[in-house]
């Protein structure tokens, strides 16, 4: 007596009639080597599926990933001009080649030298208030005069601020060499540095993209 043996992607099942199918066993997929966080990518050239890191823009920098660390050891003397954001080593994601500078001794972030590119930047911050108020921040330079993103508002007074939003965005081109900072030039209501505790590390992100 002869059988007809069905195969899936040249797979044959099994005797409950079952078949395991792998991706590269597909006629039109070509993994090589896999490594974490790759995805499969179509290649017309080619005209199959390939295993390929995703490209993201010329690099990505993301700085404040949850971690909590009290505010007061920033070494920032008040809650107006630059304020910094907590990063640790250990969650820096930086492929802009991007020079990090933080306080002596600690993980909080004074500032950031972004080489000449173009960049999309995202930046969330958060404070304690001791009242109702408002707490304005964004990207600009050392003086925080050239502004880099828009400049947003968190507080619950912020909706007396015409657009306010809650999250500052921005798309930049810098022709050199350029040192940023998260700057705040108006406020009402926050609290002391003392008393910020670890709200600024666990709820503030920044997030750099170069385009």
């Amino acid at each position: 007596m002869s059988h007809n043996k069905i195969t899936v992607a040249s797979q044959s099942p099994d005797a409950s009639g079952n078949v395991s199918i792998d991706v590269a066993n597909m006629s039109d997929v070509n993994v090589s080597s896999p490594a974490d966080n790759q995805v499969l990518q179509y290649s017309t050239s080619a005209s199959e599926w390939q295993n390929q890191t995703l490209a993201l823009g010329s690099g990505l920098l993301v700085l404040g990933q949850g971690d909590s660390n009290a505010y007061s050891n920033s070494g920032a003397s008040s809650m107006s001009g630059a304020v910094y954001l907590y990063a640790p080593s250990s969650s820096i994601v930086n492929t802009l080649n991007a020079t990090i500078t933080k306080y002596p001794t600690t993980d909080w972030v004074t500032s950031i030298t972004l080489p000449a590119g173009s960049y999309f930047a995202q930046l969330t911050y958060r404070v304690e208030f001791s009242s109702s108020g408002y707490f304005n921040f964004g990207l600009t330079d050392t003086t925080g005069i050239t502004e880099y993103t828009t400049k947003a508002y968190i507080g619950e007074d912020r909706t007396t601020i015409d657009n306010a939003a809650s999250t500052a965005i921005g798309y930049f081109e810098l022709a050199s060499s350029t040192t940023i900072v998260i700057y705040n030039n108006n406020s009402s209501g926050v609290n002391t540095v003392a008393a910020q505790g670890n709200t600024p590390s666990e709820f503030s992100t920044l997030l750099i993209r170069g385009v």
